[in-house]
């Protein structure tokens, strides 16, 4: 952005302040974007964790009823 200079009707340089501002909010949404990632892979992992929990808990559901069923099929 350019700001008119009143006594000789030439743009000038913005100053350094907005320059670092512009430079501070960039870094500012980078360290976000990166968080906000962050987040998302956690979660991610979670849901993953959770469901392969569940997967094992079924998985020895069914085999206690295979091992029932094997057992009383020798009782007869």
């Amino acid at each position: 952005m350019t700001m008119m200079n009143s006594v000789k009707g030439f743009p000038t340089k913005p100053s350094k302040g907005k320059s670092r501002d512009k430079e501070r909010d960039k870094f500012q949404e980078e360290a976000l974007h990166l968080e906000k990632r962050k987040i998302k892979l956690m979660e991610e992992r979670l849901m993953k964790k959770a469901q392969a929990d569940e997967e094992d808990d079924y998985m020895f559901l069914v085999s206690l009823f295979v091992h029932k069923k094997n057992r009383t099929t020798f009782k007869d």
